[in-house]
């Protein structure tokens, strides 16, 4: 298993995480989007700097070998928020899938490409007051042993 914590978000490391934001292409050269863009780097900056980030990768290389019916990721979240204000935990995991998984573009040449079609898994959120919010994300490939109907 890979785990790694993002310690509050990318502006303030006593803010909670930001959630998945929704775009069109003209809103992307909008602050929000921007804002949320900033916020995926600094995911990604979190897996780097806890060294789990080649993990990550090896994991994504080997789950892209198997059969497309068996490509299975489990990314759970467990986040720690601070007051009633925040966004909704499911789009905060969803935010931290898209900046790990990033969806595929057109340049992207890869025949076999992993994208969020391919994660599952679970949030759980707790309220603190003594401590700074944070999100643990643990991420496992999941071992499915499905069979087809023809096999």
């Amino acid at each position: 298993m890979i785990r790694f914590t993002i310690p509050g978000n990318h502006k303030d490391p006593r803010g909670n995480p930001k959630p998945y934001l929704r775009t069109t292409q003209r809103g992307k050269w909008g602050d929000a989007y921007q804002d949320y863009v900033d916020w995926k780097v600094y995911v990604l900056k979190c897996a780097m700097e806890t060294g789990v980030w080649r993990g990550i990768q090896r994991l994504k290389t080997d789950v892209k070998l198997l059969s497309q019916y068996d490509r299975k990721i489990r990314l759970d979240v467990i986040i720690y928020l601070v007051g009633l204000v925040h966004g909704d935990p499911e789009n905060i995991r969803k935010g931290i899938i898209d900046a790990i998984f990033p969806p595929k573009m057109a340049t992207d040449i890869e025949d076999e490409y992993l994208d969020d079609k391919n994660v599952m898994g679970n949030v759980n959120f707790f309220y603190v007051e003594n401590q700074a919010p944070h999100t643990v994300v643990e991420i496992q490939r999941i071992e499915t042993g499905a069979k087809l109907l023809w096999d």
